[in-house]
């Protein structure tokens, strides 16, 4: 008994414990004569979580990275139906590295639809550019199931080995 009751916490355990797995894709944008990609990890974000966002930017149908373009990034704090309400919650000024990218780390503080936008010159003007992120909130039915689904994939793997056990002796 108390081999299948060590078994089992060690389940749960192992899988409370575990490193959060993250995806990443790319998004695709153009503006002007510049194609924007953004790589984003986790591509559907939680509260609290940190974001990790990278922009590519290179010439239109061509893989010409644009290296040391100067770009504002903003993060807008929107409002939905009411543009007027919207809140700039940071604005950065930054350059493109050799590879034409730009990265950017937030950890979004509520559900919202924020808008990550840039702004920047190319060969046909002023050009500004959105990407809309949505982070969602971590629900209490969604840690339920989490814990409820440990404890029976614990209780599983225990019960297995103990008749295991009993199967060699």
């Amino acid at each position: 008994m108390k081999f299948a009751l060590l078994s089992g916490l060690l389940s749960i355990l192992m899988i409370l414990a575990s490193p959060p797995a993250f995806a990443h894709a790319g998004v695709m944008k153009t503006s002007g004569m510049t194609d924007i990609v953004l790589y984003q990890s986790p591509v559907s974000p939680l509260v609290g979580e940190r974001v990790r966002m990278t922009f590519v930017f290179t010439e239109h149908d061509k893989n010409d990275q644009k290296s040391e373009l100067p770009v504002l990034l903003r993060l807008i704090d929107t409002v939905y139906g009411n543009e007027a309400a919207d809140t700039v919650i940071l604005a950065k000024s930054m350059l493109t590295d050799a590879n034409g990218a730009i990265a950017f780390e937030y950890i979004f503080p509520r559900q919202n639809h924020f808008d990550v936008e840039l702004t920047f010159d190319d060969a046909a003007g002023a050009q500004t550019v959105g990407f809309l992120v949505q982070p969602r909130a971590f629900s209490f039915m969604q840690k339920g199931t989490l814990f409820a689904s440990g404890v029976l994939g614990g209780l599983l793997i225990a019960l297995g080995l103990l008749r295991w056990r009993r199967t060699r002796m």
